[in-house]
């Protein structure tokens, strides 16, 4: 298996992880990710803490040096 295959094995993994989690909120297994999303960003700390870690995962991989 090459770094490709294995790189692509990775996300599809990730990507019918993704969906059964969709699956098992919509069938009441699970809270729907929207109820989550909203029990975390209830808080101001926690909306502040995204944005900082937004911006920092900005800086470091969108801005370029040279």
């Amino acid at each position: 298996m090459t770094s490709r295959d294995v790189t692509i094995a990775g996300f599809v993994v990730v990507g019918l992880a993704m969906l059964s989690l969709l699956v098992a909120g919509w069938l009441g297994r699970l809270p729907r990710v929207g109820d989550v999303v909203d029990a975390l960003l209830a808080r101001r700390a926690t909306r502040v803490l995204v944005v900082f870690v937004w911006a920092w995962l900005g800086w470091h991989f969108l801005v370029r040096t040279g």
